[in-house]
C-alpha cells in the first residue's frame, strides 16, 4: 500500500498521499490529488468517546470509522484537518495515522515504524521529533518507545534517500506521535501542536479550573441546552463552551498556533477558505442564554475577564451567592444545571462534602425540578448518597481522567 515498505501484523497502515507532491518537496504550496482521503483520530480523555464521536458526527458531518479507549477514528479529505482542529471541542488532538495495529514487544513497534515510507512527510531539510505516549504494563518506557521509533524514522528515510533527516526535538517541522495503549499502538502526524484543551480564551485560572474538554462533553452530554446554569462556575468554563458550541465558535478565533500549518500539504489558501466559511457560520441569531454562581467574589471576576475574552459576555449572567440556598437561583426556565463542584479536597473537608452535595442538589431540585442535570467529582460514593437523599435520580454516569484523579460524570434528573 502506498506510504508502506510493509506489512502490519494484520492492522492498518493508513494512506498519507494527501501529504503528497511539490508541498512536501518544496513547501511551496503544491496541489493534492482530487477526492483524496486521510484517516484521522481524535484523541480524547478516556470515557467520552461516544459523546466525542457524536460531535464528529454531527459537528463535521463525517462517519466514525471506529472507537477505542481514548480515540476516534474517522475518514476525512484534507481540508477537514482544518475543520477537525477549528471544531472539535471534545478532541485534544487530531493525527493522521499512519499505523494502527498490535504488537507484542518493542522490537514490534520500531518494525511497524522501519515498514513505513517517509519520504514524502520529511521533505528534505525538514526536521522531525517523535513524541510517545505509554499507557499499560510494559517492559520498556515511553522514553524508550520514542527513542526506538526515531531510530527506525531515520533508519527508514535514510536507505531510500541517502539522506539522514535532521532531529529537532525543541521546534521541529514534523511532530510524529506513538500512542501504546496495552498492545495496541499507532503511529500518527500531530496536526493540532499544543493541546487542542488550550482554548487561548481563558484568562483567569480558577485554582480548580475544569478541563475545557471535559466541560464540552459534559454540555454535549446534557442534550441540547437552551438555558443553562452552572451554579458553582469558578472561572465559567462550562458556561463558555456552552455558548461556544451554541455559537459555532472556532477555535481559531482564540489561538493561531495549530501544527498543521509547518507541514508541508498546508494549503494557505483553504485554510483561509475554511475559516471564512466557518466564521460566516457562526450563529448570533439563536437565542442563548447561561447563568454562572459563584460564592467567591474573586471566581467571579475572575470569570468576568474570562467572559470578555471569550466574546461571551453578553449571553452569560453572572451572579454572586450561596448555590446552597435556593433564593440565590435565577427565577428563569433552566433546562439544564452543569457544574464541577468542588470534591472536598481544597475547599471543602471532604468529611463535609456529602452535606453539601446534598444541600446543592436539594436546593436545584427545589428551583428546577424536571431540569437534566450533568456533574463531575471524584468524591463519587458521597455524591451518589446525597443524590439519593435529596431525591435526584442519576440516569447515568461514566468515569474520566481529570487533573490525574479518577472523576465521574453524573447525569441526573432534577
Amino acid at each position: 500500500m502506498y506510504g508502506s515498505r510493509g506489512g502490519s501484523k494484520g492492522g492498518l497502515i493508513s494512506d498519507p498521499r494527501w501529504l503528497a507532491g511539490r508541498a512536501l518537496r518544496c513547501g511551496c504550496g503544491g496541489r493534492r490529488p482530487r477526492g483524496s482521503e486521510v484517516l484521522l483520530v481524535s484523541v480524547v480523555p478516556p470515557g467520552i468517546e461516544e459523546v466525542a464521536a457524536r460531535e464528529v458526527s454531527e459537528v463535521l458531518g463525517l462517519p466514525v470509522h471506529s472507537i477505542s479507549v481514548g480515540k476516534v477514528f474517522f475518514r476525512a479529505s484534507p481540508r477537514d484537518v482544518y475543520r477537525a482542529n477549528y471544531l472539535l471541542r471534545t478532541s485534544t488532538r487530531v493525527l493522521v495515522v499512519l499505523a494502527s495495529t498490535s504488537f507484542s514487544t518493542l522490537k514490534d513497534i520500531r518494525d511497524v515504524a522501519s515498514s513505513l515510507d517517509y519520504r514524502e512527510l520529511l521533505a528534505p531539510g525538514r526536521s522531525f521529533a517523535v513524541r510517545a505516549e505509554r499507557v499499560g504494563d510494559h517492559g520498556f518506557t515511553s522514553v524508550d518507545v520514542a527513542r526506538e521509533v526515531g531510530a527506525a524514522v531515520i533508519e527508514s528515510y535514510s536507505s531510500l534517500t541517502g539522506v539522514r533527516p535532521p532531529v529537532d526535538l525543541e521546534n521541529p517541522d514534523v511532530v510524529l506521535r506513538v500512542l501504546v495503549r496495552g498492545d495496541s499502538m499507532l503511529v500518527g502526524v500531530e496536526t493540532s501542536g499544543r493541546s487542542l484543551h488550550k482554548r487561548g480564551y481563558r484568562v483567569y485560572n480558577h485554582p480548580a479550573a475544569l478541563n475545557p474538554v471535559i466541560a464540552a462533553a459534559m454540555v454535549y452530554s446534557a442534550g441540547s441546552p437552551r438555558t443553562l446554569l452552572d451554579p458553582m462556575c469558578g472561572g465559567a468554563t462550562i458556561p463558555i463552551e456552552f455558548v461556544h458550541i451554541r455559537r459555532r465558535y472556532p477555535t481559531a478565533l482564540f489561538r493561531r498556533d495549530f501544527a498543521f500549518r509547518r507541514l508541508g500539504m498546508y494549503e494557505p489558501e483553504v485554510d483561509r477558505d475554511v475559516l471564512e466559511e466557518l466564521v460566516n457560520s457562526i450563529d448570533m441569531e439563536s437565542p442563548v442564554e447561561a447563568y454562572c454562581i459563584d460564592i467567591s467574589w474573586k471566581a467571579v471576576e475572575g470569570a468576568k475577564a474570562n467572559l470578555a475574552s471569550s466574546y461571551t459576555s453578553d449571553a452569560i449572567r453572572l451572579v454572586e451567592g450561596d448555590s446552597t440556598k435556593a433564593s440565590t437561583h435565577p427565577r428563569v426556565d433552566v433546562d439544564s444545571v452543569v457544574s464541577n463542584p468542588p470534591y472536598g479536597y481544597r475547599s471543602h473537608n471532604i468529611r463535609k462534602i456529602e452535606s453539601f452535595y446534598r444541600k446543592v442538589l436539594t436546593s436545584l431540585k427545589s428551583s428546577y425540578p424536571g431540569a437534566r442535570a450533568v456533574m463531575i467529582t471524584v468524591s463519587h460514593r458521597q455524591f451518589t448518597r446525597a443524590a439519593e437523599e435529596a431525591g435526584v435520580k442519576v440516569v447515568g454516569s461514566t468515569f474520566v481522567k481529570h487533573g490525574g484523579l479518577l472523576a465521574r460524570i453524573f447525569r441526573m434528573v432534577l
